[in-house]
């Protein structure tokens, strides 16, 4: 048998052999192997690429039942790719209609699979390709991402309608970042000059550092033009720092000569800035650049370097063996301004430079510098085999900070260092009050040295974490150390599995990890605890396993695949396992076939916060603002549950997939299709909150204490009462609107609900109906509630008051009090009378003849007599205008005809 010790050679030897094949031999060896052969996967093209007749391959690999994944067709297009100019178009448009079908897929995963194939089909500049791709741009059918990136793949071959797109695409903030990116690589690797402008103008325009990372992080610096770019990014004084710093170092990476001279330059002069220079000389020597150990010392003593940037520096001229440095080094790890972490990077340097940095530790370990401060040296000591008996001692004595202890006793334990008396281990290790978050590390290291009682720490620890968070998440960091402990550590997870008094999320992190060691037990241990699950956990965990290729789950996947979308892209994964047999594989196919072929499934119903839901929970509002109010508290502490569980299952990659996202609907997508269970999860978290309200009312917040809000939201939810509030009035009555104000008080009886209601007024020409309004709450404000209310549940006393403010002449009172009286007794005849009054003692002839009429109209003919006496006694009483006076009795009368 041959063997290769190149795989590539192999690859080629396969596909020359292969290509010298007839149709019926290829075909037995395209049928074994066509599915999940990953050391085939780069024969096939390459097989395509030395066949005089390629197309032969292509049908072949067509030529099959299912096409599950899209993968046969994606494998053809990649032999199209390589060897396209040499077949027939019929079947090289054959090819490209299944990948620009599935392009266009309801699955993320079969959509961002062909559009990787339709861009490496547009990079062979297959003129079909490029034609569709272009057609693509102008369908109304497919999604804003999947245009962006087929524009994004035109634009990289310079082809001016995906520049077009790309180059808009850059500029507009409207459109997510991630998105952005892709066509910002496009516009570099075209070397689009208009785009390449656009791009620099989006850098600096940029609103957030996230931002501007991932449009930076999107240049080739390995190209020639993204180098060059780079470059004036570099340059660029309105670029901020840190990014600067970032580009630095990838121009620095690259090992050009130019760029390292220019980062040289900015690094020696002082008018860059000191973040910049110490970034770029801590670059330049951890490449080997030692001409600048001088500047780097130089600006190590200059008083405008930060702590932060100081530790970096100093670390780089310490690796570099800089001797100079080493007593200010060891001084910076005395100082409390600089983070735990940083002076632990930096100990460990201080120790690399071997006998004279020890000493220097151990010269600061002897000093009367406080315990604390003298941590990092400890610790770096240790790891370096010195000072062992010292740190043992530290960990017996029972009066030293436990944090000390403990993470003392994890360093020589780590170091392999066993003399400690384990009842002192397990002492600090089972703390039930320790006062700090090590416990864990120490716990780790107990089951990686086999300690007794690392398991039994392991669930007294997880369960207090559960006990002592409102939301909690797991400890997924705790229990991937555990993973690495050995066979202490193994049986930890699996004793944590098995607690049914732990939370499901560590229980099924524990299976999750024990399936590195020993996948089988895990699949197995996973399918017996499945009825202590949720669904959603269990969902989890099998998306989970199944990515680790896990093949004992893929029949819980398979019946999964009707109604989880995870369960599609998961059991790809599994069976691209090399633990996945043919005959799996096989067994598996024809409903992944069904799954890829199936229409989009309906979905599912949104969970609905309706009156109905807060009502189940004990929930009661007196307006509608407030219950609009706490429905979006509700939803927030649901969708934070949610976002909780999910996020605890999520691996590592998928968070910081995650995090790049921005809009609500990529978020949504992204979770739906990573998350089995996820409809469920919703609901079972709303049910959680509906009996943590019942069992806690007071966990709802008092939105109507508006004092606590801040001034936008606060003006806000007062307008809406207010507005609530004018409606009720107007819909049910006085009696129903005297309630509501009372009920609201406190929102509505404020200096805030006055002034809104004084803005209303002023809003429109003619009166409306926050003028009476404000009056309710200015008498409520003035004379309390309680006299507000009695003027709106009895109509004589509102008339008494009428009265009384016409007694004394006072004009404005009297208006807004009759305003008032319309707005709780329409067509009034006595308060539009009164209002009448009061308008023309304000010499508003309009609004009082208006007022007027209003009461001539439905007044008795007895009201109209008393009217008229009342009119005229104080017409004289005011010395009102005559032809005024006579309009206004005409008005009384309801002589329209004489009112000119």
């Amino acid at each position: 048998m041959i063997r290769f010790t190149h795989p590539v050679l192999a690859e080629y030897c396969m596909a020359s052999y292969l290509a010298s094949q007839t149709a019926d031999e290829l075909r037995g060896i395209v049928t074994a192997h066509r599915w999940f052969d990953t050391p085939w996967y780069e024969i096939w093209p390459l097989t395509a690429g030395l066949m005089a007749h390629p197309g032969t391959l292509v049908e072949l690999l067509l030529d099959t039942p299912t096409d599950s994944w899209y993968e046969q067709t994606f494998l053809a297009s990649r032999c199209v790719a390589v060897a396209g100019a040499r077949m027939s178009t019929e079947l090289k448009t054959r090819v490209l209609s299944a990948v620009i079908s599935a392009t266009q897929s309801w699955r993320s995963f079969d959509r961002e699979r062909a559009l990787l194939h339709l861009g490496e089909l547009v990079h062979a500049r297959l003129d079909e390709a490029v034609k569709a791709s272009r057609r693509l741009l102008n369908s109304e059918e497919i999604e804003s991402s999947t245009l962006l990136r087929v524009a994004g793949l035109l634009a990289e071959i310079g082809d001016p309608a995906g520049l077009k797109i790309a180059r808009k695409c850059v500029s507009d903030r409207g459109v997510p970042t991630v998105y952005r990116a892709w066509n910002a690589r496009a516009i570099v690797l075209a070397n689009d000059p208009e785009g390449l402008v656009a791009l620099q103008s989006a850098i600096r325009n940029a609103r957030t550092v996230s931002e501007l990372r991932i449009l930076v992080n999107a240049i080739p610096v390995e190209s020639q033009v993204g180098s060059n770019l780079a470059a004036q990014i570099l340059r660029d004084h309105e670029v901020h720092t840190r990014i600067r710093a970032t580009v630095g170092a990838a121009l620095i990476r690259t090992g050009d000569a130019h760029r390292i001279r220019l980062a040289k330059e900015l690094a020696a002069t002082p008018l860059t800035v000191w973040h910049l220079r110490a970034a770029l000389i801590s670059e330049l020597l951890a490449v080997g650049e030692d001409d600048v150990l001088q500047l780097g010392l130089e600006l190590f003593d200059d008083p405008n370097l930060s702590a932060d940037q100081r530790v970096t520096l100093v670390e780089s001229l310490v690796r570099r063996g800089e001797t100079a440095v080493l007593p200010r080094a060891v001084q910076m790890l005395s100082r409390r301004d600089i983070s735990w972490e940083e002076r632990r990077q930096l100990a460990r340097s201080v120790v690399e430079l071997g006998p004279a940095g020890i000493e220097e530790l151990l010269t600061q370990v002897r000093s009367p510098l406080d315990i604390d401060l003298k941590m990092r040296h400890i610790i770096a000591l240790v790891e370096a085999g010195e000072c062992l008996d010292l740190a043992a001692e530290l960990v017996a004595d029972p009066g030293a900070p436990a944090w000390i202890r403990t993470r003392v006793a994890t360093s020589l334990l780590e170091r392999g260092y066993l003399s400690i008396p384990h009842t002192v281990v397990a002492e600090l290790a089972t703390d039930f009050e320790p006062e700090h978050d090590f416990q864990g590390e120490l716990i780790i290291a107990m089951a990686g040295r086999d300690i007794p009682g690392a398991g039994a720490a392991a669930v007294s620890l997880l369960g207090r974490e559960r006990a002592s968070k409102a939301n909690y998440a797991g400890s997924k960091k705790f229990i991937g150390g555990l993973a690495t402990a050995g066979p202490e550590g193994y049986a930890s997870l699996d004793r944590i599995a098995r607690d049914n008094e732990l939370a499901e999320e560590d229980r099924a992190l524990a299976i999750d990890a024990m399936a590195d060691t020993n996948p089988g037990e895990a699949a197995q241990l996973a399918l017996s605890l499945a009825e202590q699950f949720t669904k959603f956990a269990n969902s989890r965990l099998t998306l989970l396993l199944a990515d680790k290729g896990v093949v004992e789950v893929a029949d819980q996947l398979s019946t999964q695949l009707r109604d989880e979308p995870a369960a599609y892209r998961a059991l790809f994964q599994l069976l691209s396992s090399p633990r996945a047999s043919q005959e799996l594989v096989e067994a598996l196919l024809p409903a992944a076939h069904a799954a890829t072929i199936a229409e989009a499934p309906e979905p599912p119903a949104p969970l609905t916060l309706d009156s109905h839901f807060l009502e189940e929970a004990g929930i009661t509002w007196s307006s509608e603002a407030e219950k609009e109010a706490i429905t979006d508290w509700v939803a927030d502490r649901i969708r934070e549950k949610v976002s909780t569980k999910v996020f605890s299952f999520l691996t590592t990659s998928q968070l910081d997939e995650y995090e790049q996202l921005e809009s609500a609907e990529q978020h949504v997508e992204f979770l739906a299709t990573r998350s089995g269970g996820y409809p469920e999860l919703v609901r079972s978290q709303a049910a959680v909150v509906q009996q943590e309200i019942r069992d806690n009312p007071s966990i709802v917040p008092p939105f109507n204490v508006v004092q606590t809000m801040q001034p936008m939201r606060r003006l806000s939810y007062i307008a809406a009462a207010i507005e609530e509030w004018v409606i009720l009035t107007q819909s049910s009555g006085p009696q129903s609107s005297a309630q509501f104000l009372a009920a609201n008080e406190s929102v509505i009886v404020t200096p805030e609900g006055h002034a809104l209601l004084r803005i209303a007024c002023q809003m429109t020409a003619a009166w409306n109906p926050y003028e009476g309004h404000q009056f309710l709450v200015e008498v409520a404000l003035r004379n309390g509630l309680q006299a507000s209310r009695k003027l709106m549940e009895d109509s004589d006393k509102l008339h008494d008051l009428l009265r009384e403010y016409l007694n004394e002449g006072n004009g404005m009172q009297l208006l807004y009090a009759a305003l008032a009286g319309l707005v709780l007794e329409p067509g009034s005849e006595v308060v539009a009378f009164y209002g009448a009054l009061g308008a023309a003692l304000l010499e508003n002839m309009e609004l009082s003849v208006a007022l007027m009429a209003l009461s001539g109209r439905s007044a008795s003919e007895d009201q109209r007599k008393d009217g008229l006496a009342t009119l005229q006694e104080n017409a004289e009483r005011f010395q009102w205008n005559e032809e005024c006076v006579r309009v206004l009795r005409g008005a009384l009368r309801n002589e329209l005809g004489d009112i000119e």
